[in-house]
């Protein structure tokens, strides 16, 4: 997955996807994707950005006790790289806010005077980030004194709506006038459309994502009023949630995870919390494991840059299946039956022993560096069951042999050079990439001769996905101690 891609899917668990016709409103506004993605050229094509949550107190007439509201509205915003300092670091630096209202602004002082947001007081982190002192979390709290004319429901998250479960199955009927109906198009979310029982002049509708002809009145059934967000956020507040569906809402909470995790492979953490039915503290150890490996990594090269890491770009078990059988000219496969391995411990790598054509092959042999710098076991499980299936031992053997030796010899030298973490699943995942493409046979021979050669083009790709400007290529920004550059990308 691209760098676009999971950040179209974070956005769109921000939408309201199961509102229909004159209320379909997007929760997020239809140009956020463009505004966040296009401050990219900021930061060498990369997207560097974090998202963070404005809350608006409207009820609240002590300031002081604003951050222990019940009663609040929620606006997600993304912070956004602009410039950086000689030590790449951002933290004296213009920083670009995007809002959920499709506006943005420069710096932090601009963006809590301004009016994107409503009446009340705003409790949010400071600066956008979640830095915490003596535990807690350092927050800016003042009042917002300007008005806009503004539809401010659109975009929000509310404590009103957290406080009760989110619905999974609601009887909607929605009466529309009739009116031309070859005028009258509609986004649906299936398209079975049937007479209903109650009245054969009526329809029955299943919203999806598609433009169909409407005709006459329907009776939709939405799945949620919320958006997917709201889901998670609900679980996550929750001390301990009741029994749920297992695989259906595991599939369902993994899709929201992204939001937190900035990955799309999220099913062993989900299935974890569903199982335990604890979201908040498993959901929070993860991030704080993942953290800390990744700040202790940047911390040793360069003590005060930025905490900027790749996005798990790895594929699902079933492209990367794809994939090889693809270049291998066989038939593709349906949909993989879920691994056991999905129900294992979230930080924990299972695998240490892989079959493969009958031989066993012991992961261990490939040394420690290699699986120390795994940050997510469930893709790089995906990856090694993948290439069990699909290859010959002794090319499963070279590929594992390249990635040690990348991950040995060469990404700690880049990960200084750039300043931004990468994993050892990344670096396998791309080693594949390169191979498929450029020896797409398999000929353990040939790739073993282009050792050097495959391992050149893996280091550039990632060198090309450094996000920090080059200081020669730099200019000055002329509203703080930083410098920028505007890369020319697509």
């Amino acid at each position: 997955m691209s760098q676009a891609d999971i950040l179209k899917k974070k956005i769109s668990q921000f939408s309201n996807r199961e509102t229909l016709v004159n209320d379909y409103l997007p929760f997020s506004h239809p140009n956020l994707f463009n505004m966040v993605w296009d401050q990219r050229k900021f930061s060498n094509g990369q997207s560097v950005t974090s998202l963070f949550f404005v809350a608006i107190v409207d009820n609240c007439v002590n300031i002081h006790n604003a951050d222990s509201s019940k009663s609040w509205i929620l606006y997600p915003v993304f912070r956004c790289l602009h410039c950086v300092d000689t030590n790449y670091s951002s933290a004296n630096c213009c920083v670009t806010y995007v809002s959920p209202f499709g506006s943005s602004c420069g710096d932090w002082n601009h963006f809590v005077k301004s009016h994107y947001f409503p009446l009340g007081i705003m409790v949010a982190p400071d600066n956008g980030i979640y830095k915490l002192i003596d535990g807690k979390v350092q927050l800016h709290i003042g009042r917002m004194t300007k008005v806009s004319l503004r539809d401010y429901n659109k975009f929000c998250i509310t404590s009103e709506s957290l406080a009760k479960p989110p619905q999974e199955n609601i009887e909607c009927p929605v009466h529309w006038p009739k009116i031309d109906p070859m005028k009258l198009f509609f986004p649906v979310r299936d398209v079975e459309v049937e007479p209903s029982q109650e009245n054969k002049d009526r329809l029955v509708a299943r919203p999806k994502y598609a433009l169909k002809p409407f005709f006459g009145h329907v009776r939709c059934r939405l799945q949620t009023p919320n958006c997917s967000c709201e889901n998670i956020i609900y679980h996550v507040l929750q001390k301990r949630a009741g029994k749920r569906q297992f695989n259906k809402f595991s599939n369902e909470l993994s899709e929201s995870l992204v939001v937190f995790t900035h990955s799309l492979r999220n099913f062993r953490l989900a299935s974890s919390m569903v199982a335990k039915g604890i979201y908040g503290p498993i959901l929070a150890k993860r991030i704080e494991s993942v953290f800390e490996k990744v700040s202790q990594e940047i911390k040793s090269i360069e003590s005060r840059a930025d905490i900027i890491r790749l996005v798990c770009d790895v594929a699902s078990k079933q492209k990367l299946d794809y994939l090889f059988q693809t270049a291998a000219g066989k038939n593709t496969r349906g949909l993989p039956l879920l691994n056991k391995l999905m129900y294992a411990p979230v930080d924990i790598l299972q695998l240490t022993t892989v079959k493969v054509q009958g031989e066993d092959i012991n992961l261990e042999d490939y040394g420690s560096v290699l699986k120390e710098h795994i940050l997510n076991p469930e893709s790089f499980e995906d990856l090694i069951l993948s290439m069990s299936e699909n290859l010959q031992p002794e090319m499963f053997k070279l590929i594992l042999k390249l990635t040690q030796t990348f991950v040995e010899t060469i990404r700690g030298e880049l990960m200084k050079q750039l300043k931004y973490h990468f994993s050892t699943e990344s670096v396998l995942y791309n080693i594949i990439l390169v191979i498929l493409k450029h020896h797409s046979d398999f000929d353990c021979k040939k790739v073993e001769e282009q050792s050097s050669e495959i391992l050149r083009r893996v280091r550039y790709y990632f060198a090309s996905c450094g996000p920090n400007p080059f200081p020669e290529l730099g200019q000055k920004c002329p509203k703080c101690i930083g410098f920028f550059h505007i890369a020319n990308r697509d």
